[in-house]
């Protein structure tokens, strides 16, 4: 861990100590305009080394073009249009507010950003965006679309939209608006969704306050919704995924001469079951919470592929007041999965359509605290069957000497029990039964006989054989040898 986090401290200590040597170059000469200043930047911080064409363009505009051939995330913004980019990364944002996608040349409404005029308007999921301000948006690429529904506040946009066969047509009078980075509520059966739109500057602080209210409501398990969430600050996202993984990295990054990873920040262990929303406009940051989620396995992913983007921008201030944004680093998940190659994060749980998302992550909340009479364990695997439900589980049973051990309270909590630990005594419960497990002498009382038997500690898991659940609770114990599994489940 610790070569890990001096690998990190390195790699921010050069990137700051070369960013602050070129800026005093810089700053040295005045007389640097737009052009050479980018140039400048591309030399020393682009992960895509500029060709020699692209140092000998003439204008920004044919740098970003040449330079778009290897880096399709570098953007130049002019003073009038940095200051927009600039809040939007801030959670701020103008216009009417609405997700979409180019789906074969068609402009398709994701969802409406809460707080916007779209958010207050009829539009819907999966209405076809024809037309703004007269302008024919079909077979436009996505960049185009948002271009073409640009405005700053006060601008007036009319647009045409096809729902069902009909078309329909809304009127928008464009206003600055905040993004609600989290917002939460309690749903039925107590499960307490967060919805995180972006992650800014505040996520973090936001995710605090509503992980602890919802808490304090009652919640017993959460959905964490992802979708059309674009990405946005590294550092924020790295403050978020701490507080549902266990310590260690969050995720590698690999700049143009080193590498290192980002640790987890310091929340207290999620002990509630969570499922995470995405869908294919889910980008960016948002893919990186949700794989190390993944990787970690302790949450189960619920939608569809997501947008498959896992590259590093910064944005670089120029002399004449505007924005250049270009690729400085490649990110790697939690497990060292490359994300960029693999064209996004595959869902754990393949859904379709808003709704219906919804409600299969709700089933499987309700499914996962509902008590069972059978499970079945498959060796150094991280999926198991509850009843006739596929859970996704972090603690793999395995095999020693013959013997499987199976992880001690999720599945005697799974089945029924009550378990408790005091003064290194663990407290069996259900019903009228109650038997106690001492952790040190590894003995236990049962039909008025002591018994001992096997505990092996992994990764702050206890395991036990599953011999231990036959003998001291009566399970019946089926080893199935063509699967590799073993499933329990109470005798008849």
């Amino acid at each position: 861990m610790k070569q890990f986090q001096k690998a990190i401290i390195v790699v921010l200590l050069a990137t700051v100590l070369l960013f602050s040597c070129l800026t005093t170059a810089m700053a040295a000469d005045s007389n640097l305009d737009d052009l050479t200043t980018a140039k400048l930047y591309l030399t020393y911080y682009s992960f895509y080394p500029p060709a020699d064409e692209v140092l000998k363009a003439d204008t920004i505009e044919k740098l970003v073009e040449l330079q778009g051939k290897c880096d399709k995330w570098i953007r130049y913004y002019n003073k009038e249009n940095f200051a927009t980019y600039q809040n939007k990364t801030f959670g701020e944002m103008v216009g009417m507010g609405i997700y979409f996608e180019v789906r074969d040349g068609k402009v398709v409404i994701m969802g409406t950003v809460p707080n916007s005029p779209a958010a207050a308007s009829d539009l819907q999921e999966g209405d076809i965006l024809l037309s703004a301000n007269g302008k024919l948006l079909e077979g436009l690429t996505k960049e185009e679309v948002s271009r073409e529904l640009a405005g700053e506040v006060g601008y007036i946009m009319t647009i045409v939209y096809e729902r069902d066969g009909k078309q329909y047509t809304e009127t928008f009078i464009y206003k600055g608006f905040s993004l609600e980075l989290v917002a939460y509520h309690l749903l039925d059966n107590n499960i307490g969704y967060i919805q995180i739109s972006q992650f800014a500057k505040d996520t973090s602080a936001q995710l605090d306050n509503a992980l602890k209210d919802l808490r304090a409501k009652g919640a017993e398990s959460l959905i964490i919704d992802l979708r059309n969430n674009p990405g946005g600050m590294v550092n924020s996202v790295n403050d978020c995924i701490g507080a549902f993984v266990p310590d260690g990295p969050a995720f590698f990054v690999k700049y143009k001469t080193s590498e290192g990873y980002y640790p987890t920040g310091n929340w207290p262990e999620m002990d509630l079951p969570y499922a995470v929303l995405v869908n294919s406009e889910t980008a960016s940051a948002a893919e990186i919470f949700a794989s190390a989620v993944q990787d970690v396995g302790n949450g189960v992913i619920i939608g569809v592929n997501t947008f498959g983007k896992a590259l590093m921008q910064n944005v670089y201030s120029l002399p004449e007041g505007g924005g250049f944004v270009f690729t400085v680093a490649k990110i790697y998940s939690r497990n060292y999965r490359d994300l960029d190659k693999q064209g996004g994060i595959v869902p754990d749980i393949y859904v379709e359509g808003a709704e219906k998302q919804m409600q299969a992550a709700k089933n499987y909340l309700v499914n996962q605290r509902a008590k069972v009479s059978s499970i079945t364990y498959y060796i150094n695997q991280k999926t198991a069957l509850f009843g006739n439900i596929i859970t996704y589980i972090k603690e793999k049973p395995f095999q020693v000497g013959g013997s499987s051990y199976l992880p001690l309270r999720r599945t005697l909590e799974g089945m029924g029990y009550e378990v408790n630990y005091k003064n290194g005594e663990l407290y069996i419960i259900k019903n009228s039964f109650t038997m106690v497990l001492n952790m040190g002498t590894e003995q236990y009382r049962v039909k008025q006989q002591n018994l001992k038997t096997d505990i092996i500690e992994k990764d702050g898991t206890a395991y036990l054989p599953a011999s231990f659940f036959r003998q001291a609770l009566g399970m019946t114990v089926t080893w199935q040898s063509h699967k590799q599994a073993v499933e329990l489940k109470f005798g008849e």
